[in-house]
């Protein structure tokens, strides 16, 4: 019986199969004929797949069991009139034929008929709800890739065949780029598809060097673990009829053409289960030795046991970077070098354990470049090759400067003299100080040792305004200014040897010059200026990691670069930038100067507040929302003023800090005029620059109200003895600028006072408090509680709590648990309270409802909160606990016992009304 085929309605014979000979180069041509007019017609076989209805449930069938991941929601691709191109969305429900906000419509067979057919264009969500993945899929974009896609997509495709690791090679919608798609048998977890992704990148690299980092960046999933209401990142669909008709967005062969059969290849793809995954994960594991910049220890070491260490005799040129001619290496080895100058991004792995979107955010961030001819790498890693390559001819093209003339009037103190002779051996490396040690002298010695032109980098005009201040006043500089400029009258311009480069100060010396890093950003001809420096060295480093400073860094060419700073690491965790640009730490001064260490008192009094104690929607406030929250909160301002007024009264000199400016003028007008003094972006920089100037001469009593902004870096007032905390923080980095504000003119200072005003009640307030202690304690500051901290009924501990919680336990008969996860510690006070008959109330985030489920105890009840919780437990009516120790698990951290009755009531009123009818 003859195969019949129906199109667009109507009946088609199949009569046989014709080679297309014409320009087009269509294919098989398959004839048809009309079944009602009997007339004879022709269509390409590729399309006839496409219009044909038959076996149309079987193909959408497949095509759901192997592309589709989440059904639930879908995106549909349209034109974006703003964006002028176009792009893909989640597709919403629809009513009264308007989408409703925040929905999605499910998937339905249609949709993806209409897709395949070439009407729509679908995307689709890879990661299910459970964090578990159908699909792997390795994404190679000519964007990226540039013209090596197709080259490294069958780098990948070889791979592949040599480990029998099934895979389809999709050619992108825009026929620019490649998929590369692998299927499971069953989902398996996100993370292990990824990492089977990573091992198969890492180990494709050793073979083809043209595989971008970003690569490891476009894997779908693109990340291991989603959130509360996210979706993940979506994947165009392939087998787009429309696409598929130029060739695009269907499978292909290693010539990349469109397989024969798209249907039969989705079909007899074979899947991988998690057998498989895990013993390929060992087998590739063997072959790739590469390792990252910030790989441990112990994994650096073997990368020099590995057979990448490399023994033929190179040359390296020494310049801006350190230049290696490629042809002098193998694959393998430039591979290992470009994995040296790379680096796991902290802010992608964080971002993804609080189950936050990781779009646009890099998993590994690379500091090397290359062009046809070089692999450069960042200058800071010469010390690393000298330990990996033995046999190195350095070739310096570094700037040697101009000679200059210039007699240090300073004497180094005992203390900074290893500082001094630690860098002045080496061309290249970062001294951490901390604040007080005199980085400014240390800087004016190392000039007067090189005699050579030198440019100071710092970060803003009062900081540029202090070390021209401190290098007029340590250097006595006999060389004439080398630079000469005219006036717009043709009149020679007047010059310092000591010149400035900021704001509107652009008066080069060519000798020493002091310079902003942002007056040199953005213009090359700006940048040149660094070509006139034979030493650059640079204030407060650990700002030049950013990426506008680091794109001034990487290309100072000067024969010395030094680094300055006394917390040369950084919130988003990218330190290794300043190693491989600047070198390594050559020297480290001790947290606190020991010559003081035991003459001067260190003392942290807390203030506890009641801040959200009695509101849990603040447990799900941001921080900007929680400042907000401060600012309004007039039983602590008023502690706050009254804390600065005694501090007055005992003639002491006080930094208030905060982060609002409403607050510093909200503070300064509920405290007399008489030495209150306000340091803010509220004020013209003039008035702030004569306040510091008038504070700084006086040794009366006097109060400054500042934003953390403007009193970190820069703010040099010696006579600072007290520091009052707002607002809070929980970067070390804050910690040692703030503090740091207080360790100049230690003779003269008996007490180094802090007053931390602590919020325990909001999780996110409390575990900053709990990072804080970690600094007071490194510092040597010790936890002082003075009339007001010691509170009735209130108990405070640091630590090693849980005896006491425990002991308190066995004498109740109710317990209420409220967190966001039940921990193991928590489960074991449920299991005593019903050892002893008690009642049990246990109020989580709804996100725990599935595992509690699994195994919920009996005569427990259980309340889930759709939002962030306290950490805390009620125990009786009478006692509550507060703690930063998540599920008071660790037994670490503060917390924090109130034994007052009527605030307790008042307390689990608030969590019984805030949370009625959640009960699931």
């Amino acid at each position: 019986m003859s195969k019949t085929y129906t199109i667009d309605g109507k009946q088609y014979l199949y009569i046989n199969i014709a080679q297309d000979l014409s320009a087009q180069k269509l294919g098989k041509i398959v004839i048809l004929q009309d079944i009602a007019s009997n007339n004879y017609c022709s269509i390409p076989q590729s399309e006839l797949e496409i219009r044909s209805g038959n076996n149309l449930a079987a193909h959408v069938a497949l095509y759901r069991a192997r592309i589709v991941g989440r059904t639930d929601v879908y995106a549909h691709r349209y034109f974006n009139k703003k964006a002028q191109k176009d792009i893909y969305s989640p597709f919403p429900v629809f009513k009264d034929r308007r989408p409703v906000k925040g929905t999605y419509a499910p998937l339905t067979d249609q949709d993806l008929i209409d897709h395949l057919e070439g009407q729509e264009f679908l995307g689709f969500y890879p990661m299910l709800k459970d964090d578990t993945t159908k699909q792997l899929i390795l994404d190679f974009d000519g964007h990226h890739e540039g013209q090596h896609w197709q080259a490294v997509t069958m780098t990948v495709k070889k791979l592949c065949r040599k480990y029998n690791i099934p895979c389809l090679v999709e050619l992108s919608q825009s026929g620019k780029g490649a998929h590369i798609w692998f299927f499971f048998a069953q989902p398996v977890a996100a993370g292990l598809a990824r990492r089977l992704g990573d091992a198969i990148l890492k180990a494709a690299s050793a073979v083809n060097t043209n595989i971008s980092f970003s690569a490891f960046d476009r894997m779908f999933p693109s990340q291991s673990v989603l959130g509360n209401g996210q979706i993940g990142n979506l994947i165009a669909g392939p087998l787009q009829g429309e696409r598929r008709l130029h060739g695009f967005a269907s499978f292909v062969d290693d010539a990349f053409k469109p397989l024969a059969d798209q249907w039969q290849a989705l079909e007899r793809v074979g899947l991988i289960d998690a057998a498989t995954i895990d013993q390929l994960l060992n087998e590739l594991a063997n072959r790739s030795v590469f390792r990252l910049y910030n790989d441990d220890q112990d994994s650096e070491l073997d990368l020099l046991k590995q057979p990448l260490v490399i023994d033929q005799k190179l040359t390296i040129i020494h310049a801006n970077a350190l230049y290696i001619d490629k042809t002098s290496l193998t694959d393998q080895q430039i591979m290992s070098l470009k994995y040296l100058a790379s680096f796991h991004n902290p802010k992608f792995y964080e971002r993804e354990a609080q189950r936050q979107s990781t779009f646009g955010v890099p998993r590994i961030i690379s500091l090397f470049e290359e062009n046809h001819q070089y692999l450069l790498l960042p200058r800071g890693l010469a010390d690393r090759l000298r330990g990996l390559i033995p046999n190195i001819q350095w070739q310096d093209e570094t700037i040697k400067g101009l000679p200059i003339k210039a007699t240090f009037k300073g004497q180094l103190r005992p203390d900074q003299l290893p500082a001094f002779t630690a860098l002045g051996k080496v061309s290249t490396g970062i001294l951490q100080a901390r604040p007080g040690f005199g980085k400014t002298v240390i800087a004016a010695a190392l000039i007067a040792k090189h005699q050579v032109s030198t440019l100071i980098l710092v970060k803003n005009k009062a900081l540029a305004e202090q070390w021209v201040t401190r290098l007029n006043q340590f250097l006595e500089v006999e060389t004439a200014p080398i630079l000469t400029e005219l006036t717009r009258t043709g009149r020679k311009r007047h010059k310092r040897s000591i010149g400035t480069f900021f704001g509107n100060k652009k008066n080069r010396s060519g000798v020493i010059d002091v310079a902003t890093i942002q007056s040199l950003t953005g213009d090359i001809q700006v940048q040149n200026i660094l070509k006139d420096y034979g030493m650059v060295i640079s204030d407060e480093v650990h700002h030049d990691a950013a990426y506008t400073y680091d794109q001034v860094i990487k290309r100072i060419r000067s024969q010395y670069l030094y680094g300055l700073s006394a917390t040369p690491y950084r919130r988003d965790g990218q330190d290794p930038i300043l190693i491989m640009r600047y070198g390594p730490i050559r020297y480290q001064t001790d947290a606190i100067d020991s010559q003081f260490a035991l003459k001067v008192k260190r003392n942290v009094i807390p203030r506890y507040t009641s801040l959200g104690m009695l509101s849990l929607e603040m447990a799900n406030n941001s921080l900007t929302q929680n400042r907000e929250a401060m600012l309004n909160d007039e039983q602590r301002n008023r502690a706050l003023v009254r804390d600065v007024q005694a501090n007055l009264a005992e003639g002491r000199h006080v930094l208030l800090l905060t982060d609002l400016r409403a607050h510093v003028e909200q503070l300064a007008e509920a405290l007399p005029e008489q030495g209150v003094y306000k340091l803010y972006g509220g004020q013209k920089s003039k008035e702030n620059d004569q306040i510091v100037a008038k504070v700084s001469q006086t040794q009366a009593a006097y109060a400054l109200i500042a934003t953390g902004k403007y009193a970190g870096e820069g703010l040099d007032i010696s006579g600072i003895d007290t520091i009052i905390l707002a607002m809070p923080y929980s970067w070390k980095g804050i910690a040692v600028q703030f503090l740091g504000r207080m360790q100049r003119s230690l003779s003269t200072k008996p007490e180094l006072r802090v007053y931390d005003y602590i919020d325990p009640s909001i999780p996110m307030l409390a575990r900053m408090y709990h990072k804080r202690l970690k600094e007071y304690k490194r510092l040597d500051y010790k936890i002082t509680e003075d009339q007001f901290s010691k509170q009735s009924g209130l108990r405070v501990y640091n630590g090693d709590y849980q005896k006491d919680l425990r002991r308190n336990l066995i004498a109740v008969n109710k317990i209420t648990i409220i967190a966001n996860q039940l921990s193991r510690f928590m489960e074991n006070m449920m299991t005593i309270v019903q050892a002893n008959h008690g009642q049990i109330q246990v109020i989580l985030n709804q996100d725990q409802y599935k595992e509690v489920e699994l195994k919920r105890l009996n005569d427990v009840s259980y309340t889930f909160y759709n939002g962030n919780l306290p950490n805390c437990l009620v125990l009786g009516e009478e006692q509550l606990w507060f703690s930063s120790d998540n599920g008071f698990q660790r037994n670490s951290g503060m917390t924090i016992q109130f034994n007052q009755p009527a605030f307790v009531k008042q307390f689990q009123t608030m969590m019984t009304q805030s949370t009625r009818g959640l009960d699931l």
